[in-house]
């Protein structure tokens, strides 16, 4: 973040350049992924059944 990149002009207004800022960046874009990934989990049909799949 403190290098002068698109990635710098388009995130540093909210996450700024200080130590950190990238870590900050990196975790929000991964909660972000993961939010998606639980999205598409719960609309994907194909996996419906699997919730009522009885454990042995």
């Amino acid at each position: 973040m403190q290098s002068q990149s698109i990635l710098s002009y388009l995130f540093a207004p909210i996450f700024g350049t200080d130590t950190g800022a990238g870590i900050a960046l990196l975790y929000v874009m991964i909660a972000t992924a993961m939010l998606l990934v639980g999205v598409v989990g719960y609309k994907l049909p194909q996996l419906h059944p699997i919730e009522n799949m009885k454990s042995e």
